[in-house]
């Protein structure tokens, strides 16, 4: 089973009701909570409202709906609204824990790639002789 959340960062996004054929077309197109971003800014009679918030400060149907759903996966909610949850985190401060994940990230991709560039070179200077 999946651990509990903290805090749930989701994505609320709506279209006017005379658009409504092209949510469909938003749901089949994105991918990540920040595609979202590039909807909204193409169309400025669309709606996009992210938040990150605590289950509990939820309304109970949303926080069912909220249940059910994997990170960067679309609930559409109705003819011309959608719901996507971002992610969950362990706390409504996520930023220095993504500042630290990040770091740790680069840090490894360095490691490993001086890893990788010292057993080149050991196999570079390396000499195999059969008896």
């Amino acid at each position: 089973s999946a651990p509990g959340a903290g805090a749930l960062d989701y994505a609320r996004y709506s279209v006017p009701s005379d658009q409504a054929a092209q949510l469909d077309r938003i749901i089949a197109d994105t991918v990540h909570c920040d595609d979202l971003y590039a909807w909204a800014k193409g169309n400025p009679d669309h709606t996009l409202d992210r938040q990150s918030q605590i289950p509990s400060e939820l309304p109970q149907g949303l926080k069912n709906q909220m249940a059910r759903l994997d990170d960067n996966e679309i609930l559409k909610l109705d003819r011309t609204s959608l719901i996507m949850l971002c992610a969950r985190t362990d706390s409504l401060d996520t930023e220095a824990t993504d500042l630290e994940a990040i770091r740790t990230g680069l840090r490894n991709k360095r490691l490993e790639s001086l890893a990788e560039g010292y057993l080149e070179q050991l196999r570079q200077e390396a000499r195999i002789t059969y008896p």
